[in-house]
């Protein structure tokens, strides 16, 4: 009954935090009318919000013994870029990057697997102003329905790594795709012994919108 409520409220309070972000994005959206046309430099001062998607499977984790695949979807916000510096005929800069993690679990005990990750988006952009690279490493914690079986994980909350890089495409002034490669981490850090981490890695599609 109590893993119920607890499940009921961590459920509430991500979908509040989830249209708290939502409803930021838009307002930054409606509050500014938007210009004819972007340069990178432009793209750069302003911030992001994206919606992605990815398909991961387990490549190493001794301890937890299941197939495990995670299809996760991911809500991020990206601050305008700083530190920027022209090298290899383009821009590079680091935007600050907070992302909200709403994962189904498949091929282990568990079921689902919420999260929370921050980290920087090093990005660099050619002149040519339709598309930019990227490579976003970081982590934070998150919630996972633990159920105390061998080789799955150890306890609900959990710490996470989570990485990814790839290419956007802009598809007009103010929108892109996202496409690239994602590698996500979680485990209890060592707080059960064994301590069933999980490794996983696969694609990642997603759609962004410059505001």
């Amino acid at each position: 009954m109590a893993h119920g409520l607890w499940q009921n409220n961590l459920m509430r309070t991500f979908f509040l935090v989830l249209c708290t972000v939502m409803s930021f994005a838009w307002s930054l959206h409606a509050g500014s009318p938007a210009p004819l046309a972007l340069s990178p430099a432009s793209r750069l001062d302003q911030p992001i919000f994206e919606i992605s998607a990815s398909y991961l499977t387990k490549i190493t984790s001794p301890n937890a013994t299941h197939p495990y695949r995670l299809s996760s979807a991911q809500f991020t916000l990206k601050s305008p870029g700083h530190l920027r510096a022209e090298i290899f005929g383009g821009t590079f800069a680091v935007r600050a990057t907070v992302s909200l993690l709403a994962e189904a679990v498949s091929g282990g005990p568990e079921s689902s697997y919420f999260g929370l990750a921050a980290r920087p988006s090093l990005e660099w952009w050619p002149r040519e102003e339709n598309y930019y690279l990227f490579f976003s490493p970081g982590g934070g914690v998150g919630w996972i329905d633990s159920r105390g079986v061998p080789g799955g994980q150890g306890q609900d909350l959990t710490l996470n790594i989570l990485i990814d890089g790839g290419v956007g495409i802009f598809l007009n002034a103010h929108s892109a795709v996202k496409l690239g490669v994602q590698f996500q981490h979680f485990s209890n850090g060592g707080a059960t012994d064994p301590n069933p981490g999980l490794n996983a890695l696969g694609p990642v599609l997603g759609f962004s919108v410059v505001f």
